[in-house]
């Protein structure tokens, strides 16, 4: 039951969820790789599950991958 709390109706559930399908798949942030000193990318698709999350690093230039909390 619900406690007299205001319940949002499915399909306005479905419509918030669909604003994170327009997160661009990568961010570009302003450090540089530890291996060759290009600009690195944080990959918003891929996030770790631990606590707290860590997100995936990469640099186009030499292909480094690494991975941080934010």
């Amino acid at each position: 039951m619900t406690n007299n709390q205001e319940l949002l109706p499915w399909e306005a559930y479905v419509s918030i969820s669909k604003v994170c399908e327009y997160l661009p798949p990568r961010t570009q942030v302003n450090v540089a790789c530890p291996k060759c000193g290009q600009q690195l990318w944080r990959r918003n698709d891929i996030v770790l599950t631990s606590y707290p999350e860590q997100y995936q690093y990469e640099c186009d230039g030499c292909g480094w991958v690494g991975y941080n909390f934010r």
